[in-house]
């Protein structure tokens, strides 16, 4: 049981580390996820759809996470739903004339 917490602990530090030296987008793009969460929970801002947003926002920035990566959760599916166009993005090829 120790041993779980001092790796758990051990790898929040090399997360802490990396963000330090390298992630200084991923900082700012974190501190814009915690506005959205601010503004969807305490201000009750469109949290419908701030809520959504902003976690997305905050998985995609996490220091060493591999949720982007070839085969990671959000890009498994970006390519199944927006990569393939199961999701559209624009409303124009839907339109008829």
């Amino acid at each position: 049981m120790l041993d779980a917490i001092l790796s758990g602990l051990n790898a929040l530090a090399e997360g802490g580390i990396f963000m330090v030296q390298h992630g200084g987008a991923n900082l700012i793009m974190l501190a814009i996820a915690g506005v959205m969460f601010y503004l969807a929970i305490a201000k009750d801002v469109e949290p419908l759809l701030l809520l959504p947003i902003a976690f997305g926002c905050f998985l995609a920035n996490l220091p060493l996470s591999e949720v982007m990566h070839d085969g990671g959760v959000l890009k498994t599916m970006y390519d199944f739903g927006i990569g393939n166009e199961l999701f559209p993005c624009s409303s124009s090829s839907a339109s008829a004339p």
